[in-house]
């Protein structure tokens, strides 16, 4: 794992708690405090801070990189959204909040303690963790074995139950591990960009399997690549929507961007940036 991409994972995790604050009349809205829920805000708060005591050892924090060590430096979730709007993406905490919020109650909808939920290219999200403890379900992620021990040791911190982890395209495991539970829902975001088409093209069809499906992917032209790139890695692939209404199939299937979001927006900037956003939201 280099330190390009240990930074990104870490860049979307803590940038996501300012943003849902900042954002919070932007995004769908998510669990709030009853006896069967726990709070989001609360519990990301508390995710973010195990997973920045996991980070901040000596193991891990060699394989950060420059932007890594400056956001675990920083302590205010509205001081880290801030910072991460600036140095990257204009606006990107917003789509980290929009992206979280909606996937969230869409993988949800309909789930039950039967219920089998894999996130692809799961990095350090708080999204399986959280739907486990609230909606009872069994949760797979699939990412590189230093991710994966990562999150282990911060769902360890917090003394929750952890997410059966595979390495990625693992997919035919998946069902012999959870052989008691019914396929429910495929989610993954933020990780296609930085597979070859052809891996995410495999890996859709996979996803396509189950019945709830929400696949962030990059549409074409990608206006946001030359910016991610002072921070991150170069980004692989972009689909051009035509190309990928074409090529899906299933019933349900259907392809979202953000711009609905943007009637909301009451900044000028802001509602122009949601316009133009590239992300496409594959959903089922």
């Amino acid at each position: 794992m280099n330190q390009k991409s240990m930074d990104i994972m870490l860049t979307c995790a803590l940038g996501l708690e300012g943003g849902l604050q900042k954002y919070a009349h932007l995004v769908p809205e998510l669990p709030t405090s009853t006896i069967d829920f726990v709070y989001t805000m609360d519990f990301i708060h508390e995710w973010n801070g195990a997973l920045m005591s996991v980070l901040n050892t000596p193991r891990y924090k060699q394989h950060l990189g420059r932007a890594g060590r400056a956001l675990l430096a920083l302590k205010s979730p509205k001081l880290t959204a801030w910072t991460v709007d600036k140095i990257a993406v204009p606006y990107r905490s917003f789509y980290y909040a929009y992206r979280f919020a909606s996937a969230y109650k869409h993988i949800s909808n309909g789930a039950t303690e039967n219920s089998l939920v894999l996130d692809y290219g799961n990095g350090f999200s708080p999204l399986l963790p959280m739907m486990m403890l609230n909606e009872g379900v069994a949760g797979c992620g699939m990412d590189a074995p230093m991710t994966q021990e990562i999150v282990d040791k911060t769902c360890g911190i917090m003394e929750i139950k952890a997410p059966k982890l595979l390495d990625n395209d693992c997919f035919e495991y998946v069902y012999k591990d959870f052989s008691a539970y019914c396929r429910h829902g495929f989610v993954s975001l933020g990780t296609f960009a930085y597979m070859p088409g052809s891996v995410q093209y495999r890996t859709m069809q996979n996803g396509l399997c189950y019945p709830h499906v929400y696949i962030e992917v990059d549409g074409a032209p990608n206006a946001d690549a030359r910016l991610v790139e002072k921070v991150g890695a170069k980004y692989e692939g972009a689909w051009n929507r035509d190309t990928l209404n074409a090529m899906l199939f299933g019933e349900g299937v259907s392809i979202k961007t953000l711009s609905e979001r943007a009637i909301f927006a009451k900044h000028d900037k802001l509602r122009r940036a949601i316009n133009k956003a590239n992300e496409l939201f594959i959903v089922r």
